[in-house]
C-alpha cells in the first residue's frame, strides 16, 4: 500500500524528527541536515550524494522511515519519529 506523506507536516516538525533521523542516516552532517530543512528533495539529494543510491532507493529508505501501511506520522497524525527504524539503512547496508 502507497503511501501519501504529508511534507508539509514533516518540515513543520523538523526540528524534533531529525534527530531520530540522523540515528537513521549517520552519513548525512550537521550542515546536511541544516540544509535539507525538511525539504523532500534536499533529503532525496544528500542521501543520494552520501550513499550512492539511486532515486528508487532513496525513496523506499525515505518512505520505510516515515511512514508504513499503518503509520500516522507520514499523514501528519503521529507527533514522534518512529523508533523502530532499521539500523541497516544508517549503515547503507542493501537487504
Amino acid at each position: 500500500m502507497a503511501i501519501t506523506m504529508n511534507w508539509d507536516v514533516i518540515k513543520g516538525q523538523w526540528n524534533q524528527m531529525k534527530g531520530e533521523a540522523r540515528k537513521q542516516w549517520g552519513k548525512l552532517t550537521d550542515d546536511d541536515w541544516d540544509q535539507i530543512a525538511g525539504e523532500r528533495d534536499k533529503l532525496f539529494g544528500r542521501l543520494q550524494e552520501r550513499y550512492g543510491w539511486e532515486k528508487a532507493r532513496v525513496e523506499r529508505e525515505v518512505d520505510t522511515f516515515f511512514g508504513s501501511s499503518n503509520s500516522d506520522f507520514a499523514r501528519g497524525e503521529r507527533t514522534e519519529a518512529r523508533s523502530d527504524a532499521n539500523p541497516d539503512f544508517a549503515r547503507g547496508q542493501d537487504k
